[in-house]
C-alpha cells in the first residue's frame, strides 16, 4: 500500500480501534482508512495499537501504545481530531470493560477539546442495563457518527440529539484493494492451495476447541463438501491466534485431511483478500470473511454468531445457512451444496449488492473529508508548522 507521507504541514489524527491484535477484519478497516488518509495533504493518521511496531511495520504510519495513558496524552496536544473506528467497538458482549476504554478515549477527546468521530461504527450488543444509555450520551457529543449497518443508524437516530451528524455507512473493508496479483499469487502458492481444474472452498472457522459437538459437525461438512464437489479446502483464519488453533483441531476431525489446507501466515489484508477472491465458495463465521467474498465478487455462505451476521447476510437478500452452536453438518451442507449449484447467480446478486455498499461506504469517508475540510486544517496546519519554525529561528540573546 502506498506510505504515509508526513510534511511539515500535515496534521496528526488520533485513530483508535482494535489495531494490533491480529484480527484480520480489524486490520482490514485500518488499511482502509489508511488508504483513504494517502489522499490526503492536511492530515496523517496516529493509530493507537496493541502492537506499535507491527502497525508500524505493515503500514509505515505512526503508531503508540493503546494501553500507555501518558502516550496517548502526550500526542493529545497536537491531534485536532480524534477518530474512533470502526468495527464493532460499542459494544459490551466482548466484556464491559471493553466498552469502558473505547468510551474512555473519546471522554479524553472531550475533556481536551478535541473534535471526536465516531466512524465505521457497528453499535451493540449492549446487554448491561446502563451500556445503550452510555453510548447514546457520548454518541451524542460526536462531532460526525458514522454508522456501518441500519440496526447501528436507527440506534443512534433514536437516541442522539436531533441536531447529530449521522452518516449512514458501510464496512470500510468494502473498499479495501487487493494487493497487486503476483503478490496474491505468491501467498496462493506458499500456502499450498493451488487445486488445477478443481475448485477451492474456504472456510473461516471460529469457536471454543472446548465445544466437541461444532467441531466434530465441521469436520463432517467438509467431509461432505469434499466428497460432493470434488474439491479441495482451505481452513482460513482470522484471528491468530485463536482460529489457527481451532483450525488446527478441526482439521484434525477430517477424514479427508490431505485435502484440507490451512493458511497459516500471517499475511496482510489485502493479501489476503486477493487470496479469498481466488476461492470458488467462502462459508464464514466471522464477519470480514463475508465482507471480503463480497469485496471480489465471491459467493458465500453465512454461519452466525452474531446479528452483525444475519445483517450483512440480509443486504444481500440471503439468510444464515446456520447459527452457532453448530450441532450437525446437513443444514450447512445443504446450503454449500446450494451455493456451489447457484454460484453464478449468487455471483452477479453480490456483485450488484457491494457496488451500492461500496457507494454508502464513500459516503462516510466523504462526509470525514467536509468535516476536515471545515475545521480547515490545512491552513491550521501550516500556521503550526510556521510557528514552530519562528521559534526554532529566534536566537538567545549574547549576555
Amino acid at each position: 500500500m502506498t506510505p504515509i507521507k508526513e510534511s511539515a504541514n500535515s496534521l496528526p489524527v488520533l485513530i483508535s480501534g482494535y489495531y494490533g491484535f491480529d484480527n484480520l477484519g480489524d486490520e482490514a478497516i485500518l488499511e482502509s482508512i489508511i488508504q483513504w488518509f494517502a489522499t490526503r495533504v492536511d492530515v496523517h493518521p496516529v493509530v493507537m495499537s496493541y502492537d506499535p511496531q507491527a502497525t508500524f511495520d505493515a503500514y509505515e504510519t505512526d503508531a503508540i501504545l493503546r494501553t500507555s495513558f501518558m502516550k496517548i496524552v502526550s500526542r493529545i496536544p497536537s491531534s485536532p481530531v480524534l477518530l474512533q473506528g470502526g468495527g464493532g467497538l460499542l459494544q459490551d458482549t466482548t466484556s464491559f470493560k471493553s466498552l469502558v476504554y473505547y468510551l474512555g478515549v473519546m471522554l479524553l477527546g472531550f475533556v481536551t477539546g478535541r473534535r471526536v468521530v465516531a466512524f465505521g461504527q457497528g453499535i451493540g450488543p449492549l446487554e448491561a442495563e446502563i451500556s445503550p444509555t452510555l453510548v447514546g450520551e457520548f454518541l451524542g457529543q460526536c462531532d460526525l457518527v458514522a454508522v456501518r449497518d441500519f440496526k447501528s443508524y436507527t440506534f443512534a437516530q433514536n437516541r442522539l440529539p436531533l441536531n447529530s451528524s449521522i452518516v449512514y455507512m458501510a464496512d470500510a473493508a468494502l473498499l479495501l484493494d487487493p494487493a497487486p496479483s503476483d503478490a496474491v499469487e505468491d501467498v496462493f502458492f506458499q500456502e499450498n492451495l493451488d487445486l488445477p481444474g478443481r475448485p477451492l472452498i474456504a472456510f473461516c472457522v471460529k469457536g471454543s476447541i472446548k465445544d466437541r459437538v461444532q467441531l466434530t459437525a465441521l469436520a463432517r461438512t467438509i467431509d461432505m463438501t469434499i466428497a460432493d464437489l470434488g474439491g479441495g479446502v482451505a481452513l482460513i483464519p482470522f484471528h491468530h491466534p485463536d482460529d489457527l488453533e481451532y483450525a488446527k483441531r478441526v482439521k484434525s476431525l477430517v477424514t479427508e485431511r490431505d485435502e484440507v489446507m490451512i493458511v497459516e501466515g500471517k499475511h496482510s489484508p489485502a493479501e489476503m483478500l486477493g487470496l479469498i477472491g481466488k476461492c470458488d465458495l467462502v462459508v464464514g463465521m466471522r464477519l470480514h470473511s463475508l465482507i471480503f467474498a463480497a469485496n471480489q465478487g465471491v459467493p458465500f455462505v453465512a454461519v452466525s454468531y452474531d446479528p452483525k451476521i444475519d445483517e450483512f447476510a440480509g443486504e444481500f437478500g440471503f439468510k444464515p445457512a446456520a447459527h452457532t452452536p453448530l450441532v450437525g453438518p446437513e443444514i450447512l451442507f445443504d446450503a454449500i451444496a446450494d451455493a456451489y449449484e447457484l454460484r453464478g447467480r449468487m455471483k452477479t446478486k453480490i456483485t450488484e449488492t457491494t457496488s451500492r455498499l461500496r457507494t454508502r461506504a464513500q459516503s462516510g469517508f466523504n462526509a470525514l473529508g467536509e468535516l476536515f475540510d471545515r475545521l480547515e486544517l490545512r491552513k491550521l496546519g501550516i500556521l503550526r508548522a510556521s510557528k514552530l519554525r519562528s521559534r526554532k529561528s529566534v536566537k538567545k540573546p549574547i549576555p
